[in-house]
């Protein structure tokens, strides 16, 4: 069971520095339509080389080439590049995103003109640094960009809301759970009600229920997420990825208050699906299977912790590759 436990550990090190990478292809096949068009609109008259290729990469790269030579509009240029900083950034493609948005947002800060703008640029670089582990500047960042919203939109429109659920995001990530939970529970009690931004206020809900796993209330986020769980299986379906997610962190909230076969349960049903439609190398599954093997310690049953474990240990070799062997063997 020792050796058990720190394998665990090991893999759980392993799983969050190739959460990045795992989830590049998935990132690339729902955004590179989006880069696509928008860029051949942007360029296309300018530039006939955008007409002739078709991947995201490519026609970022020739975007780029292009806003470089806006140097006699700065405000169009620093619009561009903090779209496709974003872009960049949904992509995974984190260091080429942060250059962008800093860039972006000192053409912003040194015109002074688009107060706006400048939010919407210190909001995305704040949420990438997050990404990256740059936590106190994301703080900053976030903190004044909520500011500047509040004051521009007031405290009940979505741009501020979401600077506000973005910020305590940052602090929930920083250990500070009692202000994270409040901003969220702040934020979701201002929240339109439309249809339109009804699965971002689930997102909100779900990150209350996190923070009260954090804090060990287990029944409390229990409660959250079993109509999470619903809500999502309606709006995403079954298999969607945030459906997913949830419903593991119930199955979580299952374990730890001794209902473990309940959570295996569920956790074998999310395991499958994961393995289904994200592959068995992907974090999310590599995670699921690591908790399931655990729950099949508890309860005795070290045969299938076991052949679970094997499964586990050659899908995450498969992800991460020679170093990955390296560390593993480490």
């Amino acid at each position: 069971l020792v050796l058990l436990l720190g394998f665990l550990s090991i893999l759980v090190v392993q799983n969050r520095r190739i959460a990045r990478e795992q989830t590049h292809a998935l990132r690339e096949a729902t955004t590179a339509q989006r880069v696509v068009d928008f860029l051949v609109e942007m360029f296309h008259q300018s530039d006939p080389r955008i007409g002739q290729v078709d991947t995201a990469e490519e026609i970022l790269a020739i975007g780029r080439e292009r806003v470089a030579q806006l140097d006699d509009a700065p405000e169009v240029r620093a619009r561009l590049l903090l779209t496709m900083g974003v872009v960049h950034m949904e992509m995974g493609r984190l260091e080429v995103g942060e250059s962008l948005l800093e860039e972006s947002l000192a053409l912003y800060s040194r015109s002074g003109s688009d107060l706006g703008q400048r939010a919407n640029a210190q909001d995305a670089l704040a949420t990438l640094l997050r990404q990256t582990g740059e936590l106190e500047r994301a703080e900053v960042l976030q903190r004044t960009a909520l500011d500047t919203r509040s004051q521009l939109y007031g405290p009940a429109d979505i741009r501020t809301l979401s600077s506000q659920s973005n910020l305590a995001v940052i602090l929930q990530t920083r250990g500070a759970l009692e202000d994270a939970d409040r901003l969220f529970r702040e934020a979701l009690s201002r929240w339109p009600a439309d249809s339109s931004e009804r699965q971002r206020a689930i997102t909100v809900r779900h990150n209350i229920a996190t923070v009260a796993m954090e804090r060990g209330s287990f029944a409390e986020a229990e409660s959250l997420l079993t109509g999470i769980v619903r809500e999502r299986s309606v709006l995403l379906g079954p298999g969607h990825l945030e459906t997913l997610e949830a419903r593991s962190n119930l199955a979580f909230c299952q374990a730890e208050t001794g209902r473990l076969d309940a959570a295996i349960e569920l956790w074998e049903e999310v395991l499958s699906l994961e393995q289904e439609e994200l592959g068995p190398g992907h974090p999310n599954a590599l995670r699921t299977a690591t908790n399931l093997a655990s729950a099949y310690s508890e309860i005795g049953d070290f045969d299938r912790a076991d052949t679970l474990l094997v499964a586990i240990l050659q899908a995450s070799r498969e992800s991460l590759g020679d170093t990955g062997r390296g560390t593993l063997a480490a």
